[in-house]
C-alpha cells in the first residue's frame, strides 16, 4: 500500500526510527515504573505493532513503529531471559539516547545528501 510515487531515503528512515527508539524508550521508562519488566516491555511491543499496522493502513512507511517494536523485543528478550543482565530504566535511557543519536544523524546524513544532490 506504500505510495510507489513517494521516495523515503535512508536518512529519513533512521529519523523515523530514531524518534520511534525515543519514544519507545520513554514509554518503557514510565511504564516500568508500575509494572513489571516483562509487562511493559510486552505493552511497548504491542504500541510498536499497532502503531505499525496503523501506518501500514495509511500507506506511509514504516518509520517509528520501528522504533517502538525494536524497543519492546529487545525489552521482552532481557526481561525473559536476562541476556545481560540490565534493568528495564537502564534499557530506556540507552534507548532514549540511541533514539536521539539517530534523529542527530539522520539530520546529519539528510543534510549531506541535499548538499550533494
Amino acid at each position: 500500500m506504500e505510495d510507489s510515487n513517494e521516495q523515503v531515503f535512508g536518512d529519513q528512515r533512521l529519523r523515523g526510527s530514531g524518534i520511534g527508539s525515543f519514544a519507545g524508550g520513554v514509554l518503557l521508562g514510565v511504564l516500568s515504573l508500575f509494572l513489571s519488566f516483562v509487562i511493559a516491555s510486552a505493552a511497548v511491543l504491542f504500541a510498536g505493532l499497532v502503531e505499525l499496522y496503523r501506518e501500514r493502513r495509511r500507506g506511509t512507511p514504516a518509520g517509528s513503529a520501528l522504533g517502538v517494536i525494536a524497543v519492546g523485543a529487545i525489552g521482552l528478550l532481557e526481561a525473559l531471559f536476562q541476556i545481560i543482565g540490565i534493568s528495564a530504566l537502564l534499557l530506556a535511557a540507552f534507548a532514549i539516547v540511541a533514539g536521539l543519536l539517530d534523529v542527530f544523524l539522520g539530520n546529519f546524513f539528510g543534510q549531506l545528501r541535499e548538499r550533494h544532490s
